[in-house]
């Protein structure tokens, strides 16, 4: 189906609203849908069991995904058991005013924790697998808060046309991965197609703090030792 958001009222026939009827929904698949010119973000998730899936998210002026527990507006359960998987994500976000925000990213993952252990990351067995990020405008592809048990694999990210200046004049530069209060982490297989990549240096395309056991064939030495040593800042 195509979803076609730029008509921003709430009574147009095409607007699809997945509603939490019993406090809790979970486990439901989106499969082969097209979210395009939406005037804020995707798909909002914080639910369990969820699955996004050869979706093409073109034209979102936010992010086109967010993943996050939000206990404040006490709608919805505990983003867990999540997989996105061979989506596109093709100019998202154009919304120029939230250049100064930065977490701004294609696909955010995001809480209020501040202690990374088991029992303190809410976000949990998060999946971002063979999916492709291109003409973003975003600061970085996907970003990493609040989180455990996350695989970023097989996935493509061109080159970012972020262009906006930090406030002394000098051009900003985005990652393809930033990772932030997170542990056991996996991140493997993929491509990065930024001007500015080192292959040589991963920290050229994958930025954090905070972080433990953070694993891959991208982040980890031919001789076992890891590129992205724990609680690493760049």
């Amino acid at each position: 189906k195509e979803y076609d958001l730029s008509d921003n009222r709430h009574e147009i026939d095409n607007r699809l609203t997945v509603d939490n009827l019993s406090r809790n929904c979970s486990d439901y698949t989106m499969d082969n849908v097209m979210v395009l010119n939406g005037h804020s973000r995707g798909f909002l998730i914080k639910s369990r069991g969820v699955t996004i899936k050869n979706c093409t998210f073109r034209n979102v002026a936010n992010s086109g995904l967010r993943i996050m527990v939000e206990p404040e507006w006490g709608e919805s359960s505990v983003a867990m058991d999540i997989l996105v998987q061979g989506c596109l994500f093709d100019n998202t976000g154009y919304h120029m005013m939230k250049y100064t925000d930065y977490t701004m990213s294609t696909i955010l993952i995001d809480g209020t924790s501040t202690k990374v252990s088991e029992d303190t990351l809410p976000l949990t067995n998060i999946n971002i697998i063979g999916n492709k990020f291109t003409n973003s405008k975003q600061r970085h592809a996907i970003y990493v808060n609040s989180a455990k048990n996350v695989t970023i694999k097989d996935n493509v990210f061109d080159d970012l046309t972020f262009e906006v200046p930090d406030a002394s004049g000098r051009p900003q530069t985005g990652f393809a991965v930033v990772l932030r209060t997170c542990m056991n982490i996996e991140i493997s297989d993929n491509t990065y197609n930024y001007k500015h990549y080192d292959p040589n240096n991963i920290r050229s395309v994958i930025s954090g703090y905070n972080f433990a056991n953070v694993t891959g064939t991208d982040v980890t030495n031919e001789d076992g030792t890891p590129k992205l040593p724990n609680n690493y800042t760049n």
